[in-house]
């Protein structure tokens, strides 16, 4: 097993610099080196398991903090495939075969006796705003003598989703960032601490650095909010809308390839029961003796391929009180419907499996539902 400076110098021997442009962003909070030694740990793993293409993947991911961690969550669940005895390549954007115009390239593919699948990751971070806040104040920080601490107001703590929302909010950041700037210019080593000043309805508080030298930033927090529950779960339906037309990209051949889509889920308030009605349908419980429940035809031909057990259990079903009343994204979203073969998810820590029984024949069948790792329903 390698010690960490040989792991690092290993992992960025292909390209030094890219070690450079992470720990630029790297920040000076502990979670951050958590976050880079967990990866460390992965890229290990992988490395002891031979993964196919390990250190030129990482050339190609490692150019940004946050690719980083991108690519932290793709060794996540190729280290799970792992685990389960699949050998993993991890799929080159230079590879011939993906290197045609218009072609989207799936993350990585694992194989197991006969059995191969295409895998592609999605970290599910929510909203950014604090962490790229703080990545462009932190180099302004550096130069200066101070520590530097901020409460954000409603207006940054709000999560958001939209392109529109988006757009908005990076113009609020912008601001920010130039009054930050603009205050920092003004203070020097008379200045009397602590002392906080008010941008844009934030309370930022600067004070002595602990070594009385360096400054750094010290981290955040963020006001109480009402969560935006339905727009974070239509956030995980763009996703998984995104990486389902990567599919319709591909050649023929690939095609008849199983592809998963995969969900690293940071957020706390996310559960596997909400995830389930997102794609399957929402259920609603009927007090008298006969709910009201109609079938699509989809789902009975689902059923009639061996999928009836599974779709009850999802609440697809005249026996129960509570089924599916208003139809999920597996069953409205024709991309999605055809091209998804099933959503592997990291929710709270645990791994769940959740198979698309509508996809399209080739990429469909109970034998793939049995090999994939994780929880299933």
């Amino acid at each position: 097993m390698m010690s960490v400076p040989e792991l690092i110098r290993w992992s960025f021997s292909k390209k030094p610099k890219n070690l450079l442009a992470i720990t630029e962003h790297f920040g000076e909070t502990l979670q951050d080196l958590f976050k880079f030694l967990e990866i460390l740990e992965l890229i290990e793993s992988s490395r002891n398991c031979n993964f196919l293409n390990l250190q030129y993947k990482l050339v190609e991911e490692s150019s940004s903090w946050s690719n980083f961690l991108s690519f932290g969550s793709e060794l996540f669940f190729a280290n799970e495939f792992s685990r389960h005895n699949f050998s993993v390549e991890l799929i080159l954007k230079s590879k011939d075969c993906w290197n045609k115009e218009g072609r989207q390239i799936p993350d990585f593919s694992v194989l197991k006796d006969k059995h191969k699948f295409f895998i592609e990751v999605a970290r599910i971070s929510g909203d950014e705003t604090t962490s790229e806040v703080a990545a462009r104040i932190r180099p302004l920080i550096r130069h200066s003598s101070f520590c530097v601490g901020i409460k954000y107001s409603e207006d940054f703590s709000f999560p958001v989703i939209k392109s529109n929302e988006r757009t908005d909010r990076q113009n609020l950041i912008d601001k920010f960032v130039n009054e930050f700037e603009k205050i920092l210019k003004t203070l020097d080593s008379t200045t009397s601490l602590p002392k906080s000043e008010d941008i844009l309805g934030c309370r930022v508080t600067f004070t002595k650095p602990l070594d009385g030298k360096r400054g750094y930033y010290r981290g955040c927090v963020t006001d109480a909010i009402n969560l935006p529950e339905e727009k974070l779960y239509q956030h995980i339906a763009s996703v998984i809308e995104l990486k389902a037309k990567k599919r319709t990209t591909w050649d023929e051949p690939k095609k008849e390839i199983p592809y998963l889509i995969a969900l690293d889920i940071q957020q706390d308030y996310i559960f596997q029961d909400r995830l389930i009605s997102l794609l399957f349908g929402k259920r609603c419980h009927f007090i008298d003796s006969q709910p009201q429940y109609s079938e699509p035809s989809i789902v009975s031909d689902a059923k009639a391929r061996g999928w009836q057990e599974f779709l009850e259990k999802v609440g697809f079903s005249q026996q129960i009180q509570s089924p599916v009343t208003d139809h999920g994204l597996l069953i409205r979203n024709e991309i999605i419907c055809k091209n998804v073969t099933g959503i592997i998810a990291r929710i709270g820590g645990e791994l769940h499996y959740l198979p698309n029984p509508f996809a399209e024949e080739p990429i469909n069948s109970l034998d793939i539902h049995a090999l994939v790792p994780g929880k299933k329903a």
